[in-house]
C-alpha cells in the first residue's frame, strides 16, 4: 500500500505541475502531512557499516588432466579464486630429486607462462609410499568463461620414476597435456 500512495503522489505531482514544500509531503490516500528533510551543502551523510562478503575458498586446478584419465574441462564457480598445482611423484626421493634437478616444466594459462611455488620439502604419501614435490600457482578470480592451461614438460637427461623413464632415449621423451577451465 505505500508503494501506491507514493505512485500517486508522484502523478498528482506532476498533473497538477506542483512541487511539494521542502518540509512536508502529502501522502495521496491520506491528509495526514508526512516530514520530509532537505540535505544543506553542510550536512554530510554517513553511510552504514556493511558486512563484508566472505572471500570463497580457493579451489586447486591441476595442471594435468587428461595424463591421469580425467576430464580435459572443469567448472569453476564465478568469484572462485584459483590456485593451479603440478608436480611429480616417484618410488624414492633420489628419483623425485632427479625430476627436481632435470625437468623444464612450462605451465601457461592462456598462453602466459605461470611462476610455480615449490613445496619446501619432498614428502611422502602415506597410503602408497610414494614420493612427492608440487607447485602452485595462485591466479586469482579468472573472467567468466574459458580458460586454457597447458603443461609441457621435457628433460635434460633421462630419468626414472621407478616404473618408466623420461627424457632423451626413455620412453617418454616429453609430456604434454591440455586442459580448460569454465569459469561460470
Amino acid at each position: 500500500m505505500k508503494y501506491h500512495g507514493l505512485l500517486l503522489t508522484a502523478v498528482y505531482l506532476i498533473l497538477s505541475g506542483c512541487s511539494p514544500k521542502p518540509t512536508q509531503v502529502i501522502a495521496a490516500n491520506t491528509s495526514t502531512p508526512i516530514p520530509t528533510s532537505t540535505a544543506t551543502a553542510t550536512e554530510t551523510v554517513t553511510a552504514s557499516p556493511t558486512v563484508p562478503l566472505p572471500t570463497p575458498e580457493p579451489v586447486t586446478v591441476l595442471a594435468y588432466c587428461t595424463l591421469l584419465g580425467r576430464d580435459a574441462t572443469i567448472n569453476v564457480a564465478s568469484g572462485t579464486p584459483i590456485i593451479i598445482q603440478w608436480g611429480w611423484k616417484a618410488l624414492t626421493e633420489a628419483q623425485v630429486q632427479d625430476y627436481i634437478d632435470n625437468a623444464v616444466s612450462v605451465v601457461t594459462l592462456d598462453g602466459i607462462a605461470l611462476e610455480g611455488l615449490m613445496e619446501d620439502t619432498i614428502s611422502q604419501s602415506t597410503s602408497t609410499g610414494d614420493f612427492l614435490v608440487s607447485w602452485f600457482s595462485d591466479v586469482g578470480i579468472l573472467s567468466p568463461g574459458m580458460h586454457t592451461i597447458t603443461y609441457d614438460v621435457s628433460w635434460q637427461k633421462m630419468i626414472s620414476d621407478g616404473a618408466d623413464t623420461y627424457g632423451p632415449g626413455g620412453v617418454y621423451e616429453t609430456v604434454h597435456d591440455e586442459c580448460q577451465i569454465v569459469v561460470k
